[in-house]
């Protein structure tokens, strides 16, 4: 239907053709129409009952004596001819064609049949099915419109296609008052359909709906229109109307225009002089003071006018005051009003006054002449004084942090405060915190001070004054203290900042960072083998990176082949910045070693300092894939739950998707259907329709189909598998956190057993908290048994850490097939609380308990305390209800480790129980751990639940070298020295000592490396050995190849330091100092450095 089936047009031509058409040929016959008991009435029709000359577009408009809602869509609005019956459309009551607002229904018939009107000179009726409407209040249904004669009408004999003109319009042209209103005549009726009506000006711009109560006069041929608010004095106004504003009965629309007319000067002014009181732009204006205006002639006040005090930072309304309220009165012949605000205002703020257009008016009977008012911000505006302040000013802020660190010897002080402040007299001194050297004494009126008047103030110690008070820079490495006297910074009101007087107020360390970044783990590690061709790989650092100008390649290792060196083109990790990935430019060789070269400069910290690089042959290598023709083979295979576990000997392709019908597994002797394979690392994981009792007997078979889906990273298909009996562990134990560390923006987890590969939004599950305050990571990264998650937050070694985790969209699920429960506030870091780990009032409780061997595993949900280790005659072993003696109790990390002095079989019952004293077996925060009776340990079947602990890389930095495994070990299983042979440059170096810490073994060399020399590792294990937590042996290895990242730093004392641009720098701690005269006279101190310390440096 057309734009003009309105219900404001239908409604105004009801009640015009009532009030005053009857003479122009046209009938209303209007009667109510009833409905069912406590049904809604319909009140009116639209068009009315028996009318005539309806225009062809015309909708049809039930008016109820309550509000409706649709009925059911079954129920349907029917128009019919009355000449011959025929039905022209059927509308259902919940189609878009019926709208409804509050009681008002309007049906709008497509009529597409009649070129989407009703005809000319024909007469229509409207059945309406029961129930099509119910009301709102109670559901009762409107009883319809079932009989012809109720609701029928006639359209135009002959269609009205003239649009309507104007006749004449104001105002126009001349002057006109500020308060005048506007008018248009036009041709015929006309009635408001939609759109603006636009008033403009230079600086005043108003958009008027058509539909506003403010637009008057739709159905008659005079539409008024009242502006809001008062026009702008002596201003040329332009209005526009636009075509689709006014439209006449049949639709035809008004063509637009538009006019210009000019406003006279505003009949009330202010006064030429003084008209403010505060002036506009006062300050110190006393917060209970009046506020007063002045005019240029007697005014009078007015009712429903207000006067506006709003606050100038945030444009809040501090006080609304009616103009003719009591709070206003008019003096000295009422040429002045004083305004008294209810409460005083607030000190040291800044106002501005809004008056409304017509607040005050010339005397009666001229109250249509107006005051403009006040509509800008800019007009009258002051701020208040510091009222009856008494508090001095307080800090809230420095820079450097108290006890922080400035990252330049040329840094600034600055010091933030609750209010403004000012300069006094006094001085800010800088003393070294060692033996309290001066560094500057600056007064506070010095140039080196500025930010008075504002609530930050900068101190600049470095600043050049003069040739006798030269330019001066901190000294790296140094502690400072600052003290400032009482007197030096004061508030408006004179209150004193209260100054620093002690020499650990605020103290700061000057250190620039002169640490290169170092590496901490290569993918693929050194030595891999297998890599596919167009791999990705990346090198992680100890601390932020960005890329420099320097270039990566690969390498092959032989020249004499065929292969070529390939650029890599390298990036930060967007989920690290820690890690850089780097991408060959093209594919590599196949069956070919390679190592990889980094430029010195092609890895930067954060402040610049460039990654030494790798330009030797031996730190990463690595063999492409194509050379291993072997089918991967099975080690050992195991069950849990529902989850069987076949472990290879090698890596496996891990997006290949063997199907489960190539599985055949019975329980027990019956068949069990395999739902599920999945292929991770180096295990096919088979998923079973049910769990696997713990003494059924498990059976597998794999038929390899013509292509099998389980290869190993070249390629080389697994054999068929038949008849396979696997391992039964019936592993209930769920992964948990191990142990954790945080520093800087990451945080570490380690869990008891590998993970399955983690989604990319795994990250959404985590909340850490770091020293009270909540964060949500932003990335993660997994590896084996460790995730580490990436949070917007610097962390230091003294604040609490606390994780928790909230499974949900993606759950973490272990290798065992056992999914990560939730947990909450795990500890990763105690901090330095003095007091134990803020808001941890919860006691230890035990997670899981193991036995394998001679060792008993009582894992916690939370670090405990090594200190707090229990005796042994606190805890009982019993195997099958035979006691067992305990001959030593450790506790470390989240684990009471039990060393039995005889083995546990694999078939026995082993039972342990802990009785509890107030003094032992605490958490960091104090809380301890409860006792426990015949709590039942999973004792391992021979094939356990853990994984055989692998090198995941090797660093040597001096004379420490750090193999890292991709599993935590137990600390309890230290092997000897002799276990392991280190070679640099191929002869072997004495090992010192042996430490075990999480997933890591530091060995202890003899004497340092030397830069640039090659070295290898061995572990070969006779007697004790490596251990993972998970009771599995570290298989041994031959001549793993290390990656010696040694600096000429590493082998000397801590007398030296890198120096800027490159070299040693030799510390003031390597020299003797004693006190001297230097030649102009000034105390110094003089440095004495000793041949030994150049001969270590060389």
């Amino acid at each position: 239907m057309k734009v003009t089936r309105k219900l404001s047009i239908l409604l105004a031509i009801a009640l015009l053709l009532q009030i005053g058409l009857p003479a122009a040929g046209w009938t209303l016959n209007q009667s109510a129409v009833t409905a069912a008991p406590a049904g809604p009435v319909a009140v009116s029709l639209s068009p009315a009952d028996n009318l005539t000359g309806v225009p062809l577009g015309a909708n049809l408009i039930l008016t109820f004596d309550e509000a409706v809602r649709a009925g059911a869509s079954t129920s349907y609005i029917s128009i019919y001819k009355s000449s011959n019956n025929s039905l022209v459309e059927a509308i259902s009551a919940t189609s878009g064609q019926v709208s409804i607002s509050s009681n008002t229904v309007t049906i709008n018939p497509t009529l597409a049949s009649t070129n989407y009107k009703f005809e000319l000179n024909t007469e229509y009726y409207v059945m309406i099915d029961a129930g099509a409407f119910l009301n709102v209040s109670n559901g009762a249904a409107y009883s319809g419109i079932q009989n012809a004669t109720r609701w029928n009408f006639r359209t135009v004999v002959t269609e009205d296609t003239v649009r309507p003109t104007y006749v004449s319009r104001t105002p126009e042209g001349g002057t006109h008052a500020i308060t005048t209103s506007l008018s248009i005549t036009f041709s015929e009726a006309v009635y408001a359909a939609s759109g603006n009506i636009v008033l403009s000006s230079t600086d005043d711009m108003r958009y008027i709906p058509v539909t506003a109560s403010s637009v008057t006069g739709s159905g008659t041929n005079t539409i008024s229109i009242i502006p809001d608010g008062a026009l702008m004095p002596s201003t040329t106004y332009t209005v526009t109307v636009a075509g689709d504003n006014f439209e006449d009965a049949s639709g035809n629309t008004f063509a637009g225009m538009s006019w210009s007319f000019t406003t006279a000067a505003a009949p009330v002014n202010l006064s030429s002089t003084d008209p403010f009181q505060p002036a506009d732009n006062a300050i110190l204006v006393p917060i209970d003071s009046n506020l007063t205006i002045r005019f240029d002639q007697a005014v009078q006040r007015s009712a429903g006018k207000s006067i506006e005090i709003r606050r100038v930072s945030d444009n809040a309304v501090v006080e609304t005051i009616v103009a003719n309220s009591s709070r206003v009165t008019l003096s000295e012949g009422n040429t002045v009003a004083t305004i008294d605000p209810v409460s005083n205002l607030a000190s040291s703020t800044a106002y501005y006054v809004i008056i409304e257009p017509g607040a005050f008016t010339r005397p009666s009977p001229n109250t249509s002449d107006w005051f403009y008012g006040i509509s800008a911000a800019t007009i009258w505006n002051f701020t208040t004084g510091y009222g009856n302040d008494v508090t001095p000013p307080g800090l809230t802020g420095v820079t450097p942090t108290f006890g922080g660190t400035a990252s330049g010897t040329n840094t600034l002080l600055t010091l933030t405060f609750n209010e403004e402040v000012y300069p006094n007299t006094g001085n800010i001194e800088i003393r070294q915190y060692n033996g309290g050297t001066l560094f500057r004494s600056i007064p506070i009126t010095s140039p080196r001070v500025t930010g008075g008047g504002t609530k930050q103030i900068t101190v600049d110690p470095n600043k050049y004054i003069s040739s006798s008070d030269p330019a001066k820079s901190f000294v790296n490495n140094t502690r400072y203290y600052v003290t400032i006297g009482n007197r030096a910074i004061r508030d408006g009101a004179g209150n004193f900042y209260a100054g620093i007087s002690s020499t650990t107020g605020w103290t700061f360390t000057v250190t620039q960072d002169g640490t290169r970044p170092m590496l901490s783990s290569l993918t693929p590690a050194n030595g891999a083998t297998a890599v596919p061709v167009q791999s990705q790989f990346a090198a992680l650092f100890d601390k932020p990176v960005m890329t420099g100008p320097g270039a990566i390649t690969f390498n092959p290792a032989n020249s004499s082949g065929s292969a070529v060196s390939v650029t890599g083109s390298f990036s930060v990790d967007p989920a690290n910045n820690k890690r850089i990935l780097i991408t060959p430019s093209q594919p590599l060789a196949a069956n070919t070693n390679y190592y990889v070269n980094i430029e010195e400069n092609a890895v930067l910290d954060l402040v610049g300092n460039s990654f030494v690089g790798i330009l030797n042959t031996y730190q990463w290598t690595f063999q492409t894939i194509g050379g291993d023709t072997t089918p991967p083979t099975i080690t050992r295979s195991e069950v849990s739950g529902s989850i069987i576990r076949l472990i290879y000997n090698e890596p496996l392709k891990a997006d290949l998707k063997p199907s489960p019908a190539s599985y055949y597994v019975t329980v027990a002797g019956a068949p069990r259907n395999v739902t599920a394979v999945k292929v991770e690392g180096n295990i096919v994981a088979l998923t079973l329709a049910s769990s696997v009792g713990s003494n059924q007997k498990v059976v597998l078979s794999y038929t390899k189909p013509a292509t099998g889906l389980v290869q190993d990273m070249s390629g080389n298909e697994a054999a068929t598998i038949t008849n396979l009996e696997v391992s039964n562990g019936s592993t209930g134990t769920v992964p948990v956190v191990s142990s954790g560390t945080a520093y800087g923006n990451t945080v570490n987890l380690n869990f008891s057993e590998s993970l399955f590969s983690v989604n990319t939004f795994a990250y959404t599950q985590f909340t850490v908290t770091v020293g009270g305050a909540s964060y949500s990571p932003t990335a993660i990264w997994h590896s084996g048994n460790i995730i580490q998650l990436t949070v917007n937050a610097s962390i230091t070694s003294s604040q609490p850490v606390y994780v928790s985790y909230t499974p949900n969209s993606y759950p973490l699920l272990g290798v065992s097939g056992n999914t990560v429960s939730a947990f909450s506030n795990y500890t990763v870091n105690a901090g330095n609380t003095g007091g134990g780990t803020v808001g941890d009032y919860f006691a230890p409780t035990v997670v899981n308990i193991t036995a394998n061997g001679t060792l008993v595993s009582v894992k916690y949900n939370e670090p405990l305390n090594s200190s707090t280790a229990p005796a042994i005659y606190q805890y009982s072993v019993t195997a099958d209800g035979s006691a067992r003696t305990i001959s030593n109790v450790i506790v470390a990390g989240d684990t009471v480790y039990l060393t039995l002095t005889s083995g546990v079989a694999t078939t026995q019952q082993i039972l342990v129980s802990y009785i509890a004293t107030n003094a032992t077996l605490k958490d960091y925060s104090g809380n301890s751990a409860a006792s426990f009776t015949n709590i039942t340990a999973n004792s391992g079947t021979g094939t356990g639940t853990g994984q055989t602990g692998a090198l995941r890389g090797a660093i040597l930095k001096g004379r420490t070298l750090t193999l890292t495994f991709n599993e935590t070990l137990n600390q309890v299983s230290v092997p000897s020295s002799s276990t392991f042979v280190v070679r640099i440059n191929n002869l072997v170096r004495t090992i010192s000592t042996v430490q075990v810490a999480g997933s890591a073994v530091i060995l202890t060399l003899s004497s340092p490396a030397n830069v640039g020399e090659s070295a290898t590792v061995s572990y070969l294990p006779t007697g004790v050995g490596l251990v993972t937590l998970g009771g599995q042996s570290v298989a041994s290895f031959t001549n793993a190849n290390v990656a010696n990242q040694t600096t000429l730093l590493d082998n000397l004392t801590g007398d030296y330091e890198a120096s800027d641009g490159g070299g040693i720098a030799i510390k003031y701690t390597g020299a003797t100092t004693t006190a001297d005269t230097s030649p102009a006279g000034v105390s110094a101190s003089r440095y004495t450095v000793s041949n030994d310390k150049f001969i270590a440096a060389g």
